[in-house]
């Protein structure tokens, strides 16, 4: 969790000053994601992820941030299936004013998860111990930081809700331990993701503000 706590600050540290010329945000809201992964092994991702986020808009310029909820196995038996949760920073630059019905954008995500998997269908959190899943040398312990780059397209409807739809392509690095946090491997793998979402803008910015009057 350290490494996305680290690659996030620095990612909004970075951000803020793409537009130092708005001293105050153009838009604030929130917003929820779902992402659905494509990855070159099954272990980058525990499952499809909803994320429930704040938004922060700068112009053209927007930082997000949120919680990934990886819903993972049957609702009824979460002692079995307990729900694995991530994080994730991104930030987006838009070609058009955000007041434009349809917008392109181009943006960069960071996420971070860190899981068990290997045995059975579904993945469990990181420190779960359970001995009856089954066998401890099948089982593996996953931190994964995902870094993805893409292109998306939005709608604005009442300007003030938000839908879009994104496209990326990045890499998963891994390091992946054994049930007793023997390492056992660090790798890369090229992953894609499919991301889409709906956001609501609480605060807008007058035209006035937007001025700097």
């Amino acid at each position: 969790m350290k490494s996305f706590i680290i690659l996030t600050s620095v990612l909004l540290l970075c951000c803020a000053d793409l537009n130092a010329q708005t001293k105050r945000p153009t838009s604030i809201g929130f917003g929820i994601s779902s992402t659905l992964p494509f990855q070159m092994e099954y272990s980058d991702f525990p499952s499809i992820s909803s994320t429930p986020y704040l938004n922060a808009k700068f112009k053209r310029h927007e930082i997000l941030a949120g919680i990934d909820f990886y819903f993972l196995g049957p609702k009824y038996d979460k002692t079995q299936y307990p729900l694995v949760i991530g994080g994730q920073g991104e930030y987006r630059y838009h070609f058009l004013k955000s007041d434009k019905r349809h917008n392109l954008f181009v943006n960069t995500t960071f996420q971070y998860v860190q899981f068990q998997n290997g045995c059975g269908l579904f993945a469990r959190p990181y420190d779960y111990s359970n001995k009856y899943i089954c066998n401890d040398a099948f089982e593996l312990k996953n931190k994964s930081l995902i870094n993805t780059y893409g292109v998306g397209v939005e709608y604005n409807f009442y300007n003030r809700f938000f839908t879009y739809a994104i496209c990326g392509f990045g890499y998963n690095y891994s390091k992946v331990k054994d049930l007793y946090n023997h390492p056992l491997d660090n790798r890369i793998n090229w992953t894609a993701i499919v991301r889409l979402g709906l956001s609501f803008s609480i605060y807008k910015a007058t035209k006035e503000e937007k001025c700097g009057i």
